[in-house]
Formats: C-alpha cells, structure tokens, sequence
C-alpha cells in the first residue's frame, strides 16, 4: 500500500521534494495547492497526473476538503517560503 500525500507550494525545490517522496515507489502524489495563478496551477496538476478536483487555489480549502475525503492524505510537504510553514502546517 502507498501512503499518500499532498503539495502545498509550486516552486522549484517542490519537484524535488516530490521526486524524493516518490523515489522507493511507496509514496504517491495525490492533491495539491501549488500557485496561486490558476493556469499555473492546474498546469502543475497535471504534470503530475492528478485529478483537477484535487488541485486546490486555497491550501485552507484544500486542508478542509482532504479532511472529509474517505481516502484522506497520510502527510502534506510544504514547500513554501519559510516564514509561512507554521500557517500552512497548522490547518493541517
């Protein structure tokens, strides 16, 4: 079984996150808030396969839509600027 898990933050260093994440094969990319420009967004979503309902503009919407999901994040990467981590992590 893969654990699975969520992107908040778009920039460079979230591929890399997402490719170490990812490396053994036990862990899966499944929702994301990545820009909050909505095509670049959405673009970064779907380069990595998922599903637009569960490519969020908001990382609150998306913490509070994940929490009702039956197949619920098992962790979230965070790879915003460091002075906003502690919000971000919070709603979580």
């Amino acid at each position: 079984m893969k654990l699975t898990f969520g992107l908040i933050g778009g920039g460079r260093i979230s591929h890399s996150h997402i490719a170490a994440a990812e490396f053994d094969d036990l862990a899966e990319l499944k929702a994301g808030c990545f820009s909050r420009n909505s095509d670049k967004n959405m673009e970064f979503g779907r380069s990595y396969g998922l599903d637009p309902e569960r490519v969020y503009t908001d990382y609150a919407e998306m913490a509070e839509a994940e929490s009702k999901r039956p197949d619920k994040l098992d962790f979230v990467i965070v790879t915003t600027p460091n002075i906003s981590h502690y919000p971000v992590c919070r709603e979580f």
